[in-house]
């Protein structure tokens, strides 16, 4: 797994982002992959933003105190390739960051939707997003 990551500031403290793809899930396949069976994983890539990363080093905007540093993320991807839901799995109670962050999750730019045998296909992308303070 490769990890690659952008600073950007917040309230005066550096921060470098992290994110991790986990997993991208899509519907139940009823029989078992054949081959020649092909799928293709949704991913993140416009003109203006090289990945999630990219995206949210420009775009995340925190204003409070942190509260966490470390999220995991699930964001839901219709066979368009836009973000249909976005949740902060094991997040109970959100914080204003935390909605400010499903808020910019919410409203990326169309993603490439997964695709099973040359199909576009609803999906879901799991990854890890860690924010660390630089001192």
């Amino acid at each position: 797994m490769e990890l690659t990551g952008k600073r950007f500031w917040i309230l005066g403290l550096q921060l470098i982002v992290i994110v991790s793809i986990l997993s991208c899930t899509t519907k139940k396949i009823s029989s078992p992959v054949a081959f020649g069976n092909i799928f293709r994983p949704a991913f993140f890539q416009t003109e203006e933003y090289l990945s999630v990363i990219d995206y949210l080093g420009k775009n995340l905007c925190l204003q409070d105190e942190m509260e966490r540093y470390t999220y995991k993320i699930c964001v839901k991807i219709d066979s368009l390739g836009f973000v249909k839901q976005a949740t902060l799995i094991d997040v109970v109670q959100h914080s204003h960051n935390d909605s400010i962050l499903l808020y910019t999750l919410l409203n990326m730019p169309q993603w490439q939707p997964a695709k099973e045998n040359g199909k576009n296909i609803h999906s879901s992308v799991k990854f890890l997003l860690h924010l660390s303070p630089n001192h």
